[in-house]
Order: C-alpha cells, then structure tokens, then sequence
C-alpha cells in the first residue's frame, strides 16, 4: 500500500509503500488521487482475502455441525434401542438418552454454531466478496483511465540512477512529502 510520496519536481516523485518498495513515478497531474485509488483497490483485495478466508471457515464449521447432527440422531437411536433392550426400563432410557443428546448437541453447537446464524454468515460474506470484487473492477477502470490522462509511468527505484541527496540546495525546498490518508467522509460514502 502506497504509504507517502516526496516531490522532487513537476513531473517526478518518489513514492514509498507500507512494505518499503520505494519506486520513481513520472506523472503529469493527479498523483494523489492515483495513489490513493491504488490504495483503495489493493485494500478492497485485502478485503477479498480475508473474507475467502472466513467464508471457508464458516462453511467447514457448517458442514461439521450437520455431520454431527447425523452421528447424533444415530447414537440416539442406538442408546434408546440399547436401554429398551436392556433391565433400564423405557422411562430411564428415554430421561438418560435425552440428557445425552442434549449434552451433545449443546457442545456441537458451541464447537460448530447454529444453522440459521451460519448461513446469515456464509450469505452476508459472500455479499460482501461479490460487492468488493465489484468495486475492484470499477477502480480499476477509473485507475487505468486516470494513468492515461497524467501519462503515468513507474520506475522501480532500483532501477533509476535518482539519489535525492544529491540534488541542489534550491530544490530541497520544493520537495513536498505527504502522507496518503483516505478523506474520512469519502471512506463513508
């Protein structure tokens, strides 16, 4: 993520990321909103990521509870024909079959969750991915539509022979650093 950029004349800036890449950009107008739209994208694909992650989680924890809702209803079935069977009597097979059970499924719905709350989850994660996969797409096309109007090139900075200790006295004074922050009321809407 672009992190800050420093001017060091009317076309060049150096621009440094979170990672600490540092890379020379030539650019005729527009760096801010350049950047910041980069920014915005590699954000809503860290978004993307997370969410696929989750979503995974969810559906494995889904898919757990109705295996346990199976070996549950089976190992009923099993303990009650097993106490009929047996000198329990059906009153105390059923009171200790049923105590059982519910042991169980309350510890399978602390381990797994519940089937309502788990697919609002997958529902609402899978919006989300959908939305945030389309806002990419949309910042994408304005970022490239943006990189054609100001002419925008990159240049790694390993790759430029630009050390900005070097430059004259006189244009120290006319680097400008600023911090790449998102606007608080853009963010909003």
């Amino acid at each position: 993520m672009n992190k800050e950029y420093t001017r060091i004349n009317d076309t060049d800036y150096i621009v440094s990321s979170d990672k600490g890449e540092i890379d020379l950009v030539k650019v005729n107008s527009n760096i801010e909103e350049i950047l910041m739209k980069e920014n915005e994208i590699e954000e809503a694909n860290n978004n993307i990521v997370k969410n696929n992650k989750e979503l995974k989680e969810v559906k494995f924890y889904e898919d757990s509870r109705k295996i346990s809702n199976i070996f549950t209803i089976i190992g009923g079935i099993l303990m009650t024909l097993t106490g009929v069977s047996g000198s329990f009597g059906i009153i105390k097979t059923l009171f200790w079959t049923t105590y059982a059970l519910l042991t169980i499924k309350a510890m399978f719905v602390c381990m797994f969750g519940i089937k309502i709350l788990n697919k609002r989850k997958i529902k609402n994660l899978t919006s989300s991915i959908g939305n945030d996969s389309h806002k990419v797409e949309t910042l994408t096309k304005e970022l490239e539509e943006l990189k054609v109007k100001s002419n925008y090139q990159k240049i790694p900075y390993s790759a430029t022979h630009i050390n900005p200790m070097e430059q004259p006295i006189y244009e120290h004074s006319q680097n400008k650093v600023k911090r790449l922050v998102p606007n608080k009321e853009e963010v909003i809407s």
